[in-house]
C-alpha cells in the first residue's frame, strides 16, 4: 500500500454517448444511478465512480472495491479504515461533461468543478458573506470571478462534509488557504478546460504534479 499518496483525475465525456454501468459496481451504486432519468447525469455518475475505481487500484491493488463504500449521515461517501490501515480519503464531483475524482492518504480532501453558464448573479447574493459579495461584484470579470470562488468555497464545504447545506458563508478565503472555525484548508487551482472552474481544498498542501486528465 502506497502510504503517502495524493491523486486526481478527470475525464472528458463525449456528447451523445451512454456509458454502460460496470459490473463491478456494487447493487446499491447502481441504483442509486439509475434513479436518474437523464442520460448525461447517469454517465457523469458512472464515470466519476470508475475514475475513483482506477485510483483505488493505484492506491492499494484488489484490496478495496467500490463495495466497501459506505455514507455519512450527510450522505458524503468514504471508505472505513481498518486498524492500522493509512487513512484513505476521496471527493467527486461532475459538471457538463467533466468527471473529477480526487483521493488522498491521511488527510482530508473536497473537490469542485463548475461549468461556467451565464445566469443573473443576483440570484446568488444571499450564498456569499458581505465580504465576499463584494470582492466578486468589484472584481474586473464579476461572472468568472464567482465561479472561481464558488467552486473554492463548496470544495472546502464538501471536505468538511456539510456540502452546499452548511454554513458556508462562514468560509473564509485568502489566496490560496481557507478558513472555517480552527481549521485551515489549502487550495488548489486545477485546469481542467476552456469554459469550467476547478478547486481542490485539501488539509495538506498538493500541487498539480498529482492531476492527470484519463
Amino acid at each position: 500500500m502506497i502510504r503517502d499518496f495524493s491523486k486526481v483525475l478527470y475525464s472528458q465525456l463525449t456528447p451523445g454517448h451512454e456509458l454502460d454501468i460496470p459490473d463491478s459496481f456494487p447493487e446499491s451504486l447502481r441504483d442509486s444511478i439509475l434513479k436518474f432519468h437523464r442520460s448525461e447525469d447517469r454517465n457523469l455518475r458512472i464515470a466519476s465512480y470508475k475514475l475513483l475505481e482506477t485510483i483505488l487500484v493505484e492506491w492499494n491493488g484488489s484490496a478495496c472495491t467500490l463495495h466497501n463504500l459506505q455514507r455519512t449521515t450527510s450522505g458524503r461517501p468514504f471508505f472505513p479504515s481498518l486498524p492500522g490501515e493509512t487513512r484513505f480519503d476521496f471527493n467527486l464531483s461532475h459538471s457538463g461533461n467533466i468527471a473529477i475524482c480526487a483521493a488522498l492518504s491521511e488527510g482530508t480532501i473536497g473537490v469542485d468543478v463548475e461549468q461556467c453558464r451565464p445566469f443573473d448573479l443576483e440570484d446568488a447574493r444571499a450564498v456569499f458573506s458581505t465580504d465576499t459579495w463584494e470582492r466578486i461584484m468589484t472584481s474586473t470579470n464579476p461572472e468568472q470571478e464567482f465561479y472561481r470562488t464558488w467552486t473554492q468555497v463548496e470544495s472546502v464545504a464538501k471536505a468538511e462534509g456539510f456540502g452546499i447545506s452548511g454554513p458556508i458563508q462562514s468560509i473564509r478565503i485568502d489566496h490560496d488557504r481557507a478558513y472555517f472555525e480552527n481549521r485551515t484548508w489549502r487550495l488548489l487551482d486545477v485546469p481542467v478546460g476552456d469554459g469550467y472552474y476547478c478547486h481542490l481544498a485539501s488539509s495538506r498542501k498538493l500541487t498539480r504534479d498529482c492531476v492527470s486528465r484519463l
